[in-house]
């Protein structure tokens, strides 16, 4: 686990990305540059919806095609995908895979 990792966006962007699962085969790189299976984004309190939306849209962009965003306030979450931002759903999983993240267990644990 690297607290730290970059992600390549494009020869002159890069980013910081919230979560993000990697496949069990990717490359080992300092800066990622292959897309990982799962990125997250964790809504701030001052995040603004244009700059979050930027972001979910350059991880799909970089190939990234699992990709949801977590409101933690609302103890919400929604997908993206290339039609845009997705409904409210309690649970983000990855198509035919078996992984998935409960919202409901995460939030509890913050109560």
């Amino acid at each position: 686990m690297n607290p730290e990792l970059r992600a390549r966006i494009s020869a002159t962007r890069f980013r910081v990305p919230d979560v993000c699962v990697r496949y069990a085969d990717a490359p080992r790189e300092k800066v990622l540059t292959t897309p990982p299976l799962i990125a997250i984004e964790i809504l701030a309190p001052e995040d603004h919806l244009p700059r979050v939306l930027e972001r979910l849209e350059d991880d799909h962009a970089m190939g990234v095609y699992n990709i949801g965003l977590i409101d933690p306030a609302k103890r919400a979450a929604y997908i993206f995908d290339r039609n845009g931002l997705g409904p409210n759903t309690m649970r983000l999983e990855v198509p035919n895979s078996g992984i998935f993240v409960s919202l409901p267990e995460i939030f509890s644990t913050l109560d």
